[in-house]
């Protein structure tokens, strides 16, 4: 079953059943990352966990949040066991003085933030910053 959203419009899809979002997430705020994360996880419930590829990237001021020891562990790990992939902008770790050493276990480095969000808009898959 294709998701759809309670809209009932079709979620963009590259499988039936599979939808692809990039959520970006750059805010130094933990209320706005807070909420991003709690967008991802109503899509999930929504969709359904076996029907979406969702990866948040994080870039900018926010690239904190995915440190060990940050307040939003819980909420990381949760995600991840759901299926989420969890980006960090390595040009933004680098700025912030952060090593992948420092990072919440599972997080992935990519080179660049900007390119990955506009690669994956021009693959087709949904944007969303909250």
């Amino acid at each position: 079953m294709k998701g759809t959203g309670y809209s009932g419009m079709p979620m963009p899809s590259t499988r039936e059943g599979a939808v692809r979002v990039v959520v970006h997430v750059d805010d130094a705020c933990a209320d706005r990352q807070r909420l991003a994360l709690g967008n991802v996880a109503n899509l999930l419930d929504d969709v359904g966990d076996d029907a979406a590829e969702l990866e948040v990237v994080f870039n900018g001021p926010a690239i904190s949040a995915l440190t060990a020891g940050s307040d939003l562990m819980a909420d990381l790990s949760t995600l991840q066991a759901r299926g989420v992939a969890l980006l960090a902008c390595r040009n933004s770790m680098v700025a912030a003085g952060i090593s992948s050493e420092d990072l919440t276990p599972g997080v992935a480095v990519i080179p660049s933030g900007i390119s990955r969000l506009v690669r994956r808009q021009h693959d087709g898959w949904a944007y969303v910053r909250p």
